[in-house]
């Protein structure tokens, strides 16, 4: 298209156009599309279809999300791509879908459907609809409906690959909704996600199979999503989003895809759900005369009240109860009995087999002691003297490692490649937020589990980013037992607005280690 044409069709100046184009070129240099000046054929917007794709679903996003003038200049570029009316029809479409078909979305998925009906109607209106997509199983109902809104809507035949495909789209909402669906139909990512997952249980292996099936396709297609709350799953969930970027680094090595942080973000929640699942589980051997008709009554009323809480090891005699090793007791958080047994060495509830309330909430009081009891660990147990430096000058991010990594070798906590890992790390996603920073290494790279504090009041520079402290966190298998009171500990220091200031202050490592210890409450010092 001619610039003047441009100019006329949206009365506007040829000045102001060309100066818009200017603007919107680093734009669209960051997505790898150029505009080009073709002679007398005008401007070209050169690219490939996925680059184009992704530039359009990003923009898409910005259109319903951006209430800014910045917009228009957007628009513009749109309508080289998708066809505003187009888009407008399509929302349109979606709500009378969503509300006729009784599903519910959460924003993010409505938002990603619309994105993919955009892209996937634009492609079969050029003829360039999926190739090689695999199409077996049964498509839902609601998917066949929104297929005939479509068909009847813009008088067009949707080949059955767009539609499978589409179909992905109702399936993961309707899991969402907790609804029976069979992830068979990805069984190839299920067994790959076993292999790859260290700690899982079958919940997180469903929602990650029914979560990435479209995303590995979506993103294939150049299609991308935004994660308003990437930021703060970031610093809250920190070892669910580390979780969340090893399988996605693991996954482009077998699916060629890449995944940003929006995208890690949104698998580090499922990551988070299952830690959370995780640790409130508590282990409990069951004990009455027989083993066998009161236990299993127990069991059921157990199971009934606390279906997300304990987890039944054994049902047994009070014989078989006293013969137990003391190792096999100790796998137990609980004994829950029927009868009066001789207490070992975990407690020991007595309860009648029908569990009226007054014993519900015994168990429940029990659990809360058990729970507070287990919270034995402390940050002393990974930070001593050595492993905090204080400077009262401005540094430079890669200084900090190199000193850090310097120390950490010579103690023979980690190997020689540390800083090496570390800057990798960081190369992939910035570990930045606020004013803290939580650099780290894989497991590969540390012999022993350890967290250096690194304090700069004058501040620690990343390029454009700066913090005042560094939380280098160097872990390994042996910090397994109490891995998750180190993260619930640290998520409260680095949200604490009132104790981080406390820590930039501190002039001693004492004064460190005290502020890191104190377990106070924000303050009136936080803003």
């Amino acid at each position: 298209m001619k610039i003047q044409d441009l100019a006329d069709s949206l009365f506007s100046s040829r000045a102001s156009i060309e100066s818009k184009i200017q603007k919107a070129k680093p734009t669209l240099n960051r997505y790898g599309i150029a505009i080009k000046t073709m002679g007398h054929e005008g401007l070209v917007m050169d690219g490939t279809s996925k680059q184009k794709r992704k530039f359009a679903a990003d923009l898409l996003y910005k259109f319903w999300n951006t209430q800014n003038d910045e917009l228009a200049v957007d628009e513009e570029v749109l309508a080289n791509i998708i066809e505003k009316s187009l888009l407008e029809k399509i929302i349109k479409i979606t709500d009378e879908f969503i509300a006729d078909s009784k599903l519910k979305f959460t924003d993010y998925e409505k938002e990603s459907l619309i994105i993919h009906l955009a892209i996937s109607l634009s492609r079969i209106s050029e003829k360039n609809e999926f190739r090689n997509f695999e199409t077996e199983g049964i498509i839902n109902k609601e998917t066949l409906y929104l297929v005939q809104k479509l068909e009847n809507e813009f008088k067009i035949k949707i080949p059955i690959a767009e539609k499978y495909y589409l179909d992905i789209h109702i399936r993961s909402v309707k899991a969402g909704m907790n609804e029976e669906i069979s992830t068979n139909y990805n069984s190839e990512l299920s067994e790959f996600l076993e292999k790859n997952i260290e700690d899982y249980d079958q919940d997180l292996l469903n929602g990650l199979v029914l979560h990435l099936t479209p995303a590995i396709k979506r993103i294939n297609l150049g299609l991308s999503i935004r994660n308003p709350l990437k930021d703060e799953v970031k610093k809250n969930f920190v070892r669910a989003y580390e979780e969340a970027l090893k399988l996605s680094n693991t996954i482009h090595g077998k699916y060629d895809v890449r995944f940003d942080d929006d995208e890690v973000s949104y698998i580090a929640l499922h990551f988070q759900a299952y830690f959370e699942r995780e640790k409130s589980i508590f282990s409990v051997y069951l004990v009455c005369s027989s083993g066998l008709g009161t236990a299993q009554l127990l069991k059921q009323r157990i199971l009934q009240n606390f279906p997300n809480q304990l987890e039944v090891l054994k049902v047994l005699s009070n014989n078989e109860y006293q013969n137990l090793s003391k190792d096999e007791v100790k796998k137990a958080d609980l004994v829950i009995a029927t009868i009066n047994t001789i207490e070992r060495d975990v407690p020991l509830i007595v309860v009648t087999p029908f569990l009226d309330i007054s014993a519900v909430g015994e168990i429940k009081n029990g659990l809360r002691k058990i729970s507070h009891r287990n919270k034995r660990f402390r940050m002393r147990n990974l930070i001593n003297f050595n492993n905090i430096i204080i400077k009262n000058e401005r540094v430079t991010f890669e200084d900090a490692v190199t000193e850090v990594s310097k120390i950490a070798e010579n103690s023979k906590i980690s190997k020689a490649d540390l800083k090496k890992s570390i800057l990798e790390r960081e190369e992939i996603s910035s570990t930045f937020y606020d004013e803290v920073g939580l650099p780290h290494a894989t497991k590969e790279h540390i012999n022993q589990s350890a967290v250096f504090v690194f304090i700069s009041p004058k501040g620690i520079y990343k390029g454009r980013e700066k913090v005042n402290i560094l939380f280098f966190l160097f872990l390994t298998d042996d910090a397994k037992p109490f891995i998750n009171d180190f993260y619930e500990v640290l998520n409260e220091i680095v949200t604490n607005k009132t104790k981080i200031k406390k820590i930039v202050k501190a002039t001693t490592k004492s004064q460190v280690i005290y502020e890191l210890e104190s377990r106070e409450k924000e303050g009136s010092e936080n803003e």
